[in-house]
């Protein structure tokens, strides 16, 4: 179900804490105790809390509960250090759908063998490659001897572009 609209009673039955992120039942319900912790992971790692039958996504409820703006799907909000299940106040940001969509990119693939995402070998060269999606394009940020010397240069375009 779509959550265009926030639900009417949220003050009513959560409580969120904003330096830790979670979110806690002010009253008994089915299987819940007043007091427990709201919510569980859904296939993403995203905390999701159904109110009254409808799933909530627990970073746009904290977003809600802290600035009385509801940003439905689609709009805009994004965890800075693109951990789904951190829904820690100082963690949320607004953002763009281009900004998301790179923020996603910032994870590290499974099929990634540096450890870095955005950093290669290049096994022809003898170097270590460094790049960052941006948009729909990704830029090279240079070819490097040490390792280290590649992963910085990633970790600067991210600074730059992505937080």
């Amino acid at each position: 179900m779509r959550t265009d609209k926030p639900p009417p009673n949220l003050h009513d039955v959560l409580r969120y804490d904003p330096k830790t992120g979670k979110f806690f039942w002010l009253e008994s319900r089915g299987r819940v105790a007043e007091g427990d912790e709201a919510g569980t992971p859904d296939k993403d790692g995203y905390i999701q809390i159904r109110i009254d039958g409808t799933i909530y996504k627990a970073h746009r409820l904290a977003w809600y509960f802290m600035t009385d703006e509801w940003l439905p799907p689609g709009q805009g909000l994004d965890h800075r250090n693109v951990k789904p299940a951190d829904n820690r106040w100082r963690n949320l940001r607004k953002a763009t759908q281009t900004q998301n969509r790179s923020n996603k990119m910032y994870n590290t693939s499974v099929n990634n063998t540096s450890g870095q995402r955005g950093v290669t070998w290049r096994k022809n060269r003898g170097k270590w490659q460094a790049f960052i999606h941006l948009g729909d394009r990704f830029h090279y940020l240079g070819s490097y001897d040490e390792y280290d010397d590649a992963v910085a240069a990633r970790k600067k375009a991210e600074r730059k572009h992505y937080i």
